[in-house]
């Protein structure tokens, strides 16, 4: 009986390339390596014929938890709660107030009024809003885009469906109302720069107000890599924006001696009956 193993003492064997082998265990090595870190090297996943899995990430407009069904329930509620929806620190329920077709003229006038360009583009956006409104940010609206079209109400896609910082036309669904994504890098350099947003650091935020958002430009036109992200602190706090409420929190922090959940948790309370500004100067430290 003959056996199908080679016998390596005759010449009809098969000799090992060194090299060869080197090579093989090398290149399984640096496949190994890449895909062990293919979330953080640019480029890693085409390598394996894929595109990199957005990572999940709290979406800015986005009714999520307890919120998800409140397009719903803002067809029922009474006109005292829906007031009081439109007044809520998220600016995602702002913008749902100013989106639904029952808001009335009077809260959608409010809402044009309001510190964030989304919930003033879809307030105005909304064919419930009332002439006088329109007229009035024809001449206050700070977005020059947006004043322009708010001049043209017989054309609901001049104000609706496009981004919020140049006015181009949202080709696909952004989570930040613009049209590419270095509108958006753009847009959070400047919110970072006047207040709307704080750099999260160490600690406790409430969750809801917690947002990841575009920084720097897309890798070099890559595919598959895109952007880089950054968190950062919205205001959970009507009528302050993030710095003033980062401010209220420490503030308070170091008046009673409390962690910053506990912080925040008291601020909420204070924010039933009182005004943003008055909550910020009872939590301020006094400099003397």
């Amino acid at each position: 009986m003959t056996s199908n193993i080679p016998d390596p003492f005759t010449g009809d064997s098969p000799v090992e390339d060194p090299e060869a082998s080197e090579a093989f265990f090398g290149a399984l090595l640096r496949a190994s390596f890449l895909w062990d870190n293919r979330n953080c090297i640019p480029g890693a996943w085409m390598a394996f014929g894929g595109k990199r899995p957005e990572p999940p990430r709290n979406d800015p407009f986005k009714l999520v938890g307890q919120w998800t069904l409140l397009a719903d329930t803002l067809w029922t509620i009474k006109p005292k709660e829906r007031h009081w929806w439109a007044a809520h620190a998220h600016p995602a329920i702002r913008r749902a107030v100013a989106t639904h077709e029952t808001s009335p003229a009077d809260l959608l006038d409010r809402l044009a009024l309001d510190s964030w360009p989304e919930i003033r583009q879809s307030a105005l956006g909304n064919p419930a809003v009332d002439p006088a409104t329109r007229l009035r940010a024809t001449e206050s609206e700070t977005v020059d885009w947006l004043r322009e079209a708010v001049g043209r109400p017989e054309d609901k896609a001049a104000i609706l469906g496009r981004c919020v910082l140049c006015g181009g036309q949202i080709r696909r669904p952004d989570r930040f109302l613009t049209c590419r994504i270095d509108c958006s890098a753009m847009q959070a350099t400047l919110r970072l720069a006047d207040g709307t947003y704080v750099r999260h650091r160490r600690g406790f935020w409430p969750p809801e107000y917690l947002w990841s958002v575009a920084h720097g430009s897309t890798a070099g036109g890559i595919p598959g890599t895109g952007p880089k992200f950054r968190d950062v602190r919205i205001s959970f706090v009507p009528g302050l924006n993030a710095v003033d409420a980062v401010e209220a929190v420490d503030g308070l922090c170091e008046l009673e001696d409390l962690e910053p959940e506990q912080a925040i948790s008291a601020i909420d309370r204070m924010a039933q009956t009182m005004g943003g500004p008055a909550i910020l100067e009872a939590c301020r430290i006094d400099p003397a």
